[in-house]
């Protein structure tokens, strides 16, 4: 499929709960605006007590991000009706009251490259940038040829997907939404049944030495950044 994801900075003193509810009313909007056949939505809030940065993967990472948004089309429907969209949805969710960072939320839309299938209730949001030594087909080579082997490797994971980013597209996705960051080259999704799977996951070898080595060969950590959530909605039409 063809997704855009927002990942949002909420601005400081904002409850995260009240930014969560008003995205619902945000959300209906989008989908409402997005009149194409096959369009998925879904929304993503920060777990309380986030424990991603307890693990080997996010000690090298940075935070920031707490929610998130997609739609997602046919591939074939292409990148606009996505871009269309979103137009204008950070002037919305300020008028409803959600108060986010808009200059450091971000836009990203993709192509999804589903490496291990499933879905679960609690997901990691890994949105990535490549080391300045590789150039964009380079990463996406090395993420989608080579790392994705070491995902489908890892014992006991129950989905795991990655989402190749256009950047032309995603530059165009943040200056209708009015967020001010497009410039990620990806972002990896996993799912996990609850916190206490993710953590057994996150400790197996095959995360901790293999994979994570594996990364510092194509990912800037420094610059890269994750959060666990739980999938608040999801809807197929």
């Amino acid at each position: 499929m063809r997704k855009l994801q927002l990942l949002l900075v909420p601005a400081e003193g904002q409850s995260l709960n009240l930014l969560e509810a008003r995205l619902v009313a945000e959300g209906q909007a989008l989908r409402s605006r997005l009149d194409v056949p096959g369009r998925l939505h879904r929304r993503a809030i920060r777990l309380p007590d986030d424990p991603f940065a307890t693990t080997a993967h996010g000690a090298e990472v940075v935070t920031g991000f707490a929610a998130m948004m997609e739609l997602a089309v046919p591939d074939e429907a292409g990148a606009q009706p996505l871009i269309d969209a979103v137009e204008g949805c950070a002037e919305r969710l300020e008028g409803l009251g959600a108060r986010i960072d808009a200059t450091a939320s971000a836009a990203l839309i993709g192509t999804e490259h589903v490496i291990v299938p499933g879905e679960e209730p609690v997901a990691l949001f890994y949105a990535l940038r490549r080391l300045p030594t590789l150039d964009p087909e380079g990463f996406r080579d090395h993420w989608l040829h080579r790392h994705a082997e070491l995902g489908r490797a890892v014992p006991g994971l129950r989905g795991y997907r990655q989402v190749h980013a256009d950047p032309e597209a995603s530059k165009a996705a943040a200056a209708a939404a009015g967020v001010g960051v497009h410039d990620f080259d990806g972002v990896a999704e996993a799912y996990y049944a609850d916190v206490e799977d993710f953590l057994g996951i996150m400790a197996k070898p095959e995360v901790t030495a293999d994979a994570l080595e594996d990364e510092k060969r194509f990912i800037d950590h420094s610059r890269s950044t994750g959060m666990l959530t739980r999938i608040a909605y999801r809807v197929r039409d």
